[in-house]
């Protein structure tokens, strides 16, 4: 009889951590069709809050999330304290807001990855919370698999050793912040003896192509025609070397998601890349 009633008693789900997603009210359905999808894999406790004037909003369960709608922005802190698995790992994805609400928010989780459609102001924000918890940007992790391929090139000896004399970076791109990241980070990674000579041009995807020039070397990167793969090539006085294409992987929100669920560590090249960002501006 016992093994009967086992047989058919219902499955405990155990979560691996909470996620808390800030968002403005038109991002609503976007943000809880991403947690849905990543609740669905990775057994998160979603919990998503929109900014408005209510002290104390009614909380409701949408599809295994707690929806937080019009709350006051000072009271993030009580919610986020109150929904959270404390003995499990928190992050909080900010898809924007009142950044003063950051300051609050992140002593209250692992990971802060910031989502703003304009990030300058949240950016500026961010750099003073670097000592109070680790941060990302999903500009960042949209940018790994250009970022890896980039870095790559550099295993060729004949191009490790030109690394100081690459001057010139042409990026391609529908978003410019996401650019600028990029610039900012191969800026502070390359050990050229003069800032580089970047031209960021406007492209229909978020980004195009990427092509670092020197004297005798281009190294390009290029999103193919049908945007799911990226093609690397490196061209030696106009002479092509090496060529191959790799695909761009998952950029779905939730799969971005996980990849910064996995992480712990902070990014200390992202740090500096943001902090780049921030004395430029």
């Amino acid at each position: 009889m016992a093994h009967a009633l086992a047989a058919v008693a219902p499955l405990m789900r155990t979560f691996t951590g909470t996620l808390v997603a800030v968002c403005s009210a038109d991002q609503l359905d976007e943000t809880q069709s991403a947690l849905h999808a990543l609740h669905a894999r990775a057994a998160v406790r979603p919990v998503v809050v929109t900014f408005g004037d209510l002290p104390q909003p009614p909380m409701r369960d949408v599809d295994g999330a707690t929806i937080v709608a019009e709350l006051l922005p000072r009271y993030l802190d009580n919610v986020v304290a109150a929904r959270r698995l404390s003995s499990l790992p928190a992050l909080a994805w900010w898809r924007g807001g009142d950044p003063g609400a950051l300051a609050a928010l992140a002593p209250l989780v692992d990971r802060l990855v910031l989502d703003s459609q304009d990030p300058l102001s949240d950016w500026s924000a961010a750099t003073r919370l670097l000592e109070v918890t680790a941060l990302s940007d999903l500009r960042w992790t949209r940018l790994t698999r250009w970022r890896n391929l980039m870095a790559q090139f550099f295993d060729l000896p004949a191009i490790r050793e030109a690394a100081a004399r690459f001057s010139t970076l042409e990026i391609d791109a529908g978003d410019e912040p996401a650019a600028r990241l990029l610039a900012a980070w191969l800026s502070r990674r390359l050990p050229t003896a003069a800032p580089l000579q970047v031209r960021i041009m406007a492209a229909p995807h978020s980004m195009s192509r990427i092509s670092l020039a020197g004297p005798q070397h281009r190294l390009e990167l290029s999103l193919t025609a049908a945007g799911t793969c990226v093609r690397a090539s490196v061209t030696d006085a106009a002479q092509r070397l090496t060529e191959r294409t790799v695909s761009l992987g998952n950029q779905s929100l939730a799969a971005l998601l996980e990849e910064e669920m996995r992480i712990r560590a902070r990014d200390g090249a992202f740090e500096d890349a943001l902090r780049t960002l921030v004395e430029a501006a």
